[in-house]
């Protein structure tokens, strides 16, 4: 379905304009990469004088249409890795301007794959899970900034 880098990049951004209201000052789809079998969490949102709002590319006039952007996501993914080892990124954000300009971001945060590699029988046990949760460290972890490079990473201790 998706060619290349700029196919991919036509889709994620048309996606979201055909989602997108008339008026609005900046776009973004954020996507987190949980696993390479396809798994995401993602999220969509734009800003229209100062004030955030969300939307859903998934969601055409009120009805129901796959838009097929994670798909796209995972093809640039694959498009990118080197070879079976390598992990080009985690996190990924297209951000998008009314005018059609766009700014494509990735990173590989090293907190959030911690995170994402911790047993889900042992998170659900542990003093350890349920203080990120508690203090919202999960939250930072999985926002698009992440931890800042001067945060106590104390579980690492």
């Amino acid at each position: 379905m998706f060619e290349n880098e700029i196919n991919i990049y036509h889709h994620i951004g048309q996606s979201m304009f055909n989602a997108l209201p008339e008026e609005w000052d900046s776009a973004y789809f954020y996507l987190m990469m949980l696993s390479e079998k396809r798994d995401c969490v993602y999220e969509q949102g734009y800003f229209i004088n100062g004030v955030s709002c969300n939307f859903s590319t998934n969601k055409i006039d009120g009805e129901y249409e796959d838009a097929k952007c994670a798909d796209a996501f995972f093809s640039l993914y694959k498009l990118m890795k080197k070879d079976e080892s390598d992990i080009p990124w985690n996190k990924a954000r297209f951000e998008l301007k009314p005018d059609g300009s766009f700014d494509m971001k990735f990173k590989y945060d090293e907190d959030f794959a911690w995170f994402q590699d911790l047993d889900l029988g042992k998170k659900q046990e542990s003093d350890l899970f349920d203080a990120l949760l508690d203090s919202g460290v999960d939250n930072i972890i999985n926002s698009w900034e992440g931890l800042p490079e001067d945060f106590d990473r104390y579980w690492l201790k």
